[in-house]
């Protein structure tokens, strides 16, 4: 039991729950989280509500819930991983619409030992990791591009104790969309570099996790967070400025 222990407790797991995630959480509760919990993994689910579910479905031995106000990806993050970090020395972060093998998750957490890595995800027949974000046009994508920023894949990921303590976790102020923008930012600010862990069954239903109904809402909330990302770090850029405020003011057009 000892030996057990010491391989597997010091890394724990993260999940932030709200709407549909809900469902893909508890789906795979026997299979993924049930099992990491009865090894010694501390494992936080941060639930941001938006779903039918009561706190006790979500409750089980090794398993801590943290019930929370919505106020957006980066603050569940934050909970959740000064809650594992107090018994861990990596926290590894994952979506709730996450699929993968247990033992796959085991045995990256027996070889962490970076400040900040990306685990591989599959997302539409490809494995993703990095991707990019062009400062000076706005446009995002799986290849470098002019003025590309490389940034971290947020479907799965992992940090130290040093690490978040040094960046002072997410800004809380992004409440949807663009926080792994900043973060990667805040970590080339820090001299933190992203190690990428290939994985063989990480399987991301992108949107799985999404709450129907709420397009125009996640348009507007995509937009806000665009622009809080262009004034805090490139206020120069009058076209972003534009580009995003005219993505704010259509979103309702844009969300048919």
């Amino acid at each position: 039991m000892k030996r057990m222990e010491k391989t597997t407790n010091h890394f724990g797991v993260v999940v932030v729950v709200y709407g549909k995630g809900a469902d893909c959480v508890l789906k795979n509760y026997p299979a993924i989280y049930e099992q990491l919990a009865s090894k010694g993994v501390p494992i936080a689910i941060v639930d941001h509500g938006g779903h039918k579910y009561l706190p006790e479905s979500f409750m089980r031995q090794g398993i801590v819930y943290l019930k929370q106000d919505n106020r957006g990806f980066g603050a569940g993050v934050n909970l959740g991983c000064k809650k594992v970090l107090e018994s861990a020395s990596h926290a590894i972060v994952l979506n709730p619409d996450l699929d993968f093998d247990v033992n796959e998750l085991l045995r990256i957490g027996k070889r962490l030992l970076d400040s900040f890595a990306v685990l591989q995800t599959q997302e539409h027949g490809k494995k993703q990791a990095i991707m990019y974000y062009s400062h000076l046009t706005g446009i995002a994508g799986d290849a470098p591009l002019l003025g590309g920023i490389p940034y971290f894949n947020g479907a799965a990921f992992s940090i130290s104790r040093e690490a978040f303590n040094a960046t002072s976790g997410f800004d809380e102020n992004f409440f949807l969309y663009f926080e792994d923008v900043d973060f990667s930012l805040k970590l080339a600010q820090k001299n933190i570099p992203i190690r990428i862990i290939e994985t063989n069954s990480f399987v991301h239903e992108v949107g799985g996790s999404r709450t129907k109904g709420m397009s125009g809402f996640i348009q507007r909330a995509a937009a806000i967070s665009a622009l809080r990302l262009v004034w805090k770090w490139f206020p120069w850029n009058i076209w972003l400025y534009l580009r995003y405020g005219i993505k704010w003011l259509l979103a309702d057009l844009r969300s048919h």
